[in-house]
């Protein structure tokens, strides 16, 4: 998939673990989602449901979630968001000074421990309200990640 930026940029969606790609999840399903991921990681844990099955409730909670995509141009720092019916939704940095790499994740042992959070800056004008929750990929793997570590104790 290609998206052509309003800036002349090109963003490209054509393999996995891209940069400049986020997933995420409306916060109105937030805890749902979490409430619901720890009835399915009991559910596997029980041995109620076979591999397949709790492959197939992972995803499902996913969707029912609401999860969608959104990129973001490494040139001019504008997001496309997958909107509520599938259209392309643009949404423009209210400064210049915005950060181009917001769904990078920084390299192992570079993040700020919780005490030690720089201050956030204030952006006290923006063009269009975006109250949403990202949630990149690690936690996408995450899920996944202790979705197989409930499957190989299921397995024992």
């Amino acid at each position: 998939m290609k998206i052509g930026c309003e800036c002349g940029s090109t963003i490209h969606d054509i393999t996995d673990e891209i940069p400049y790609k986020a997933r995420f999840v409306p916060d109105q399903a937030w805890s749902t989602m979490w409430d619901r991921f720890d009835e399915a990681f009991n559910t596997i844990a029980s041995g109620e449901l076979s591999p397949a099955e709790a492959s197939m409730a992972v995803r499902e909670i996913f969707s029912d979630a609401g999860l969608r995509q959104m990129w973001q141009c490494e040139s001019c720092g504008r997001l496309y968001v997958d909107g509520r019916e599938k259209a392309l939704q643009c949404f423009e940095p209210a400064i210049l000074e915005t950060d181009k790499n917001l769904f990078r994740i920084p390299p192992p042992g570079t993040l700020y421990p919780s005490s030690r959070m720089p201050p956030r800056k204030a952006i006290t004008e923006t063009k269009e309200p975006l109250r949403l929750r990202i949630v990149l990929v690690s936690v996408v793997s995450f899920a996944a990640g202790v979705l197989v570590a409930a499957l190989t104790i299921v397995g024992r």
